[in-house]
This record gives structure tokens, sequence and C-alpha cells, in this order.
């Protein structure tokens, strides 16, 4: 078969998806246009916090165990990451504490269950290595923010706190108004 009949050959095919752990230097800059997709997704494309990661501070991570990175791979191509931070606990000795960072997968592969195989591979991961709490987030709004919900709550989980993004500099406007209207 030739690349044109490839090309408009639209019957399901079996596709190969690797979950495999990598490094950050595995991933990137193959991962950049995922992440920008990512961040549109979320409304996450404010101009203050332009994508551009301090490679050195998460190599350092890395090196000391407090990033954990999955790539989801189909034929070599780089189509999903999940993206956890790895703390202990400062309220209470001996809990390890996992935090989800970015999870992300190509919306052309969502449907073939990626996401869920990058949750499941972190999972047996964090067993492995004694973590005893998640810390989940999901984003208010677009794709995967009902799905998210909902599968937090099938494992049990629950909304302990919100989390707000406050910008120092546009709190120090908001005090400032406050003072001019004193």
């Amino acid at each position: 078969m030739d690349d044109v009949a490839l090309a408009s050959d639209t019957r399901p095919r079996l596709v190969s998806i690797d979950i495999c752990q990598a490094r950050w230097d595995d991933i990137w800059p193959e991962c950049k246009m995922l992440m920008l997709d990512h961040r549109a997704e979320v409304g996450q494309e404010d101009s203050r916090a332009k994508l551009n990661p301090d490679h050195q501070a998460i190599r350092r991570l890395e090196s000391l165990g407090g990033v954990f990175i999955l790539s989801a791979r189909s034929r070599s191509t780089l189509i999903g990451y999940a993206i956890w931070f790895l703390t202990s606990s400062i309220e209470t000795t001996g809990l390890l504490v996992a935090q989800q960072g970015p999870w992300f997968v190509v919306e052309a592969m969502r449907s073939r269950g990626t996401g869920m195989m990058l949750w499941r591979e972190a999972m047996k991961h964090f067993r492995e290595i004694g973590v005893g709490l998640l810390l989940g987030h999901q984003p208010p709004t677009g794709p995967g923010s009902e799905a998210t919900a909902k599968l937090f709550s099938r494992l049990g989980g629950k909304i302990e706190q919100t989390v707000w993004s406050i910008w120092l500099e546009q709190l120090g406007e908001t005090e400032a108004k406050r003072e001019e209207s004193r």
C-alpha cells in the first residue's frame, strides 16, 4: 500500500501503546507541543507564565527523587505524559505524598485508554515505593474535567481543598487600591 492509500484508510487499527518511566530529557523537547496543547485546553495561557521549563531544576528534582515521569508512546511517538511530584509529609512522619502534576494525552489517543494506562502505571510504582497519599487535581472545565472527578470519587477520593492561583503582582495592585480608598 502506498502513502496515499494509508493516509485515506480510515479503518480502525490496532495501535501499540507503550507506557514507560522516563526522565525529563527523554521527553523534552518532544513534549513541548503537547504541553502547549494541554495548557490551552485547561485555560492556562497566562502571559505571566509562558511555557519555559527550568530544565536544571527539573533535573535536580529527578536526582533527589522528587519527580516521577511517565511517557506514553505509540510507534515511538510521544502521545502523552504524567508528571508527579513526590515529597514527605511535614505533618506526618513516614507519609510519602505523590502530588499530581501535568497529566495529558493527545486527543486522538484518549479513547484508547491511554490516560488510564498512565494512571495505573503510576499507581503500581507508588505502591512499590510506599506512597501513602495521592493529591490529585481536576481542571474546573474542559476535556477530562468530569471524567477526572468521577475517577477520583470512584477511588474514594474526597475534596479537601480548593486551589486558587493568586499572582503576587495582582495581590499588590489590589492591596494598593484598598489603601488608596482608605
